[in-house]
């Protein structure tokens, strides 16, 4: 027959050593002091610490509100930039017209593109 060897009474002893060592554990949390308060916390009611972050609060949803307003200008802004750019562009003409304009009537096509040049354009200001 097989033979059982009782090894309960030895897991026991590792356990109790373990129990025994978490109680000085808990000791030494009790011993803690609660942590130092900040330098403009110290020597104040909580009456005072709670106006203190109302008053907090109430300056981050003043500058929340400011720093949206100021995006929708800046958005704003942009929008009519891009309008008038848009507006200063002049219509594309159609490729195939242009060349078809180039084909017919080569001269005529020449001068207007030399015309419509900004160096051209200044000259004829400043004459």
């Amino acid at each position: 027959m097989a033979t059982f060897e009782d090894t309960f009474e030895e897991e026991l002893e590792p356990i109790e050593e373990q129990v025994e060592e978490q109680e000085p554990k808990a000791e030494q949390v009790e011993d803690n002091p609660e942590p130092e308060l900040p330098e403009k916390y110290r020597n104040k009611s909580v009456e005072d610490i709670i106006r203190m972050h109302q008053e907090a609060e109430k300056l981050i949803g003043k500058q929340a509100q400011e720093v949206g307003e100021v995006r929708r200008l800046a958005d704003e802004l942009l929008k009519r930039e891009l309008s008038k750019k848009e507006a200063v562009q002049p219509p594309k003409e159609d490729k195939i017209d242009y060349a078809q304009r180039l084909y017919d009537d080569p001269i005529s096509v020449v001068n207007e593109t030399v015309d419509k040049h900004p160096a051209i354009t200044e000259a004829k200001k400043q004459a």
